[in-house]
């Protein structure tokens, strides 16, 4: 971490948060958001997003876990933090699951399936920060529970109107809009308890942004208006 440069804008958590209120911008102005705000998201986006969504999520508590278990014993907070949040998700992604099994989507082989090439690279971001960076796998943390939080509720709603949806397809949104009302608000207090430097914090905010964007590229993937990635399904 030493001699590490980071974000620029981001030296402690006021600066912080202010640039997750703009990678929450940036990410509206995403393909996939802007398909919820012209009421033209489909049942066959939302079954694709599941499937991202599905693989990124299995994976996630295995990035936590390695990025707690690596911390430096001085970043105490976010190393406990880490690894009960790793617990927490554990089961999260047998939410898309079912939530797919309830759309009536083949699933039959999307246990070995490999990751569509844009949720592989969000992932292998998160496994890089939990060995190079550990207590920066933070900055992922705090994007994706202030983005739920905020986002969640309202992008519930449109996407099950405009795609026709039950609330038993829909466990996994609804869940987490649900469940990380308060998660932004505890990421925070253990940011602030952490003693971090102004390099440390600009090195969250360095991968809160690279976080975001690689999750952008995810959603718009998914939708089909993506970089090409290819899906392997």
């Amino acid at each position: 971490m030493h001699g590490y440069m980071g974000h620029p804008d981001v030296t402690d958590l006021v600066s912080l948060n202010r640039l997750i209120d703009s990678l929450l911008l940036q990410f509206q102005a995403g393909a996939a958001y802007r398909l919820m705000e012209r009421g033209e998201f489909t049942r066959k986006h939302y079954e694709a997003l599941l499937r991202s969504i599905f693989h990124q999520t299995r994976n996630a508590p295995l990035s936590f876990a390695l990025a707690g278990a690596n911390c430096d014993p001085r970043h105490g907070p976010i190393k406990d933090y880490l690894l009960l949040h790793a617990l927490e998700e554990k089961d999260h992604w047998q939410w898309a699951r079912s939530d797919l099994e309830a759309l009536g989507a083949d699933i039959s082989s999307i246990d070995g399936a490999p990751a569509p090439t844009a949720v592989a690279a969000f992932m292998a971001f998160n496994f890089y920060v939990a060995h190079r960076l550990p207590f920066a796998r933070m900055g992922t943390a705090l994007f994706l529970e202030t983005m739920s939080a905020r986002l969640g509720p309202s992008a519930a709603a449109a996407i099950a109107s405009q795609a026709g949806l039950t609330k038993e397809q829909m466990v996994f949104f609804l869940g987490h809009a649900e469940s990380d009302q308060g998660h932004s608000a505890d990421l925070a207090e253990v940011l602030s308890l952490s003693g971090l430097s102004a390099a440390e914090f600009g090195a969250i905010g360095w991968a809160a942004a690279t976080s975001a964007a690689l999750y952008r590229n995810m959603y718009d993937d998914a939708v089909g208006a993506g970089n090409g990635a290819a899906t392997m399904q």
